[in-house]
Formats: C-alpha cells, sequence, structure tokens
C-alpha cells in the first residue's frame, strides 16, 4: 500500500492543480474541484478462522494531506472533484479492501473517512450507506454484475428509480443517454 500512497502523491502538484505524470508524454495539467474523498487513520483487519491473530489489510491510510507518525511516509492529498486516480499494487496489497471501504461496501476496524462531506466510520448504519451509494457513488465493476432477471436498460434504470426523484421520460433519457424523440427517430 505505500507504493500506491507514494505513486498517488507523486501527482500532486499545488492545492487548486496537479500534474498528472503519464510516463513519457507531457504532463496534463487540470483544474481540480473540492475534496471528494479523505480518509485518515484508516485501518482494516480481519478475524482468521481458527486463530487469535487479526490480518492487517490496511494500516493508518491517510488521504488528508497529513501524514501518519512513520517519518518515512509522503502526504497524500484528497481526491478532489474532477480527478482521475488509480490504485495499483500488489496482489494481497489492500487494494479491494480499499476500494470496497471507499465504496462503503465494507466498513473500517478504525479510522474514518469523508464522502462529499460526509462522515463514515464503523458506526455509520447500513442504511445510512445505502442512502450515500444510491444517492452519490457509481461503481463500474469488473464482472457485470447485473440482475438476471432485468434487461440492460432496466439495470441501468433500477438505482433511479429506487432514488425516486426522475420521471420516466428523464430516467430514459439518462439510461439510453438519448431522448425519447431520439429514440423514436432512430427506430
Amino acid at each position: 500500500m505505500a507504493a500506491a500512497s507514494r505513486k498517488l502523491a507523486e501527482t500532486r502538484e499545488t492545492e487548486e492543480s496537479r500534474v498528472v505524470n503519464m510516463s513519457r508524454s507531457m504532463p496534463i495539467k487540470k483544474m481540480l474541484g473540492d475534496p471528494v474523498i479523505q480518509v485518515r487513520g484508516l485501518s482494516k483487519q480481519y478475524p482468521i478462522a481458527g486463530r487469535e491473530e487479526l490480518v492487517t489489510a490496511l494500516h493508518d491510510i491517510y488521504l488528508d494531506g497529513m501524514s501518519s507518525d512513520d517519518p518515512d511516509a509522503v502526504p497524500i492529498y484528497p481526491i478532489r472533484q474532477g480527478e482521475f486516480v488509480m490504485i495499483r499494487g500488489p496482489s494481497g496489497g489492500g487494494k479491494t479492501t480499499l476500494i470496497n471501504i471507499l465504496g462503503t461496501i465494507d466498513t473500517p476496524s478504525s479510522g474514518e473517512v469523508e464522502l462529499c462531506g460526509r462522515k463514515i466510520d464503523r458506526f455509520s448504519t447500513d442504511s445510512e450507506l445505502s442512502r450515500l451509494r444510491l444517492e452519490t457513488l457509481g461503481f463500474v465493476f469488473q464482472t457485470f454484475n447485473l440482475l438476471a432477471t432485468l434487461s440492460a436498460f432496466e439495470n441501468v434504470e433500477l438505482p433511479m428509480v429506487l432514488l425516486g426523484k426522475l420521471t420516466q421520460k428523464e430516467r430514459r433519457r439518462r439510461a439510453t443517454g438519448r431522448s425519447v424523440s431520439q429514440l423514436v427517430s432512430s427506430g
């Protein structure tokens, strides 16, 4: 996880913009918005069946511009609106655990995550996390993870139906990327 942390820190230029080093190509400058993901003291341990000791998947992760007590730690800044971030590292390095916690699918053993100004920690309720996922987060899975009884369109439309804030016409436009009149004219 330390290598992934250093890679994130290497993209930092200023508080308002970042230079993303695209290996041997020209750096890209982009103005970024407010912080959307901040992490403070994030740790996650899992029990091992039949053993007393815990497996540590994440230990003392910070994405808030501060660093942990480790003198060798590089400060890593919050993830900001409009930023593209890649997490990479060795197998078993904690990448999936971190993504699951950031996506509110799992909870940290200690520390906290702040998503779009909302504090998430091990005391957050399932209903709070479900609402946050429905209203704020989007997931792109490596596998399809679709509901087999629904069409592809219905799978895309389902979160919008559950949210209950859009008309059927607006849901259709968002799910297809086209208006109803464009759908009718294109057959």
